[in-house]
């Protein structure tokens, strides 16, 4: 029969400032996890993730000024040996200069992104006949769960790889006539 249960636990916390002077931010830190049910009598562990975050506003009244910053640390570790554990971390920064009441518009905005994700690789285990999931013909396994000789899993394969990606952007709007 098959279960499709599953228990997802999350706990979060968070120190949020706001002041008058248009300041405000905040931190906070996340734990989750994810259960997925085994049979009708339990569950197995599939993933644990945590997070951490800071961001700062600064929207100062009266002025044609504002801006943000965001870091953000995320970490996701699986139990299951078919899934690559990933570490990622953001950084974001934004700004926008509106003078001349509105007639220029200016905004900056920068985001870098960094994932850390581990490749994996399939590997064939060769298993007596009938307890095995594929079978073995030429260099392609063919599921065959009856009469398989193989079992295949995934496996990390190597070091980790960071991934980085960089978005940056101008926008200039002159408008006079406002």
């Amino acid at each position: 029969s098959l279960f499709t249960g599953y228990i997802y636990r999350r706990l979060r916390g968070t120190w949020a400032l706001r002041s008058r002077r248009g300041h405000d931010g905040s931190i906070s830190f996340e734990e989750r996890s994810r259960d997925i049910q085994r049979d009708a009598t339990g569950y197995d562990r599939f993933y644990d993730e945590t997070a951490a975050r800071f961001d700062w506003n600064w929207l100062p009244p009266a002025l044609p000024w504002r801006s943000s910053i965001e870091i953000n640390h995320r970490r996701k570790t699986f139990q299951n040996a078919d899934s690559s554990d990933i570490t990622s971390d953001l950084a974001s920064i934004w700004a926008r200069y509106t003078p001349f009441k509105g007639a220029l518009n200016t905004e900056f905005s920068y985001k870098l992104n960094r994932t850390v994700t581990r490749p994996r690789v399939i590997i064939a285990y060769k298993v007596p006949a009938g307890e095995g999931e594929y079978l073995r013909i030429g260099d392609e396994y063919i599921y065959e769960p009856e009469i398989g000789d193989y079992i295949l899993r995934s496996e990390p394969a190597g070091e980790a790889l960071p991934t980085t990606n960089l978005n940056t952007a101008l926008n200039l709007d002159w408008s006079p006539h406002r």
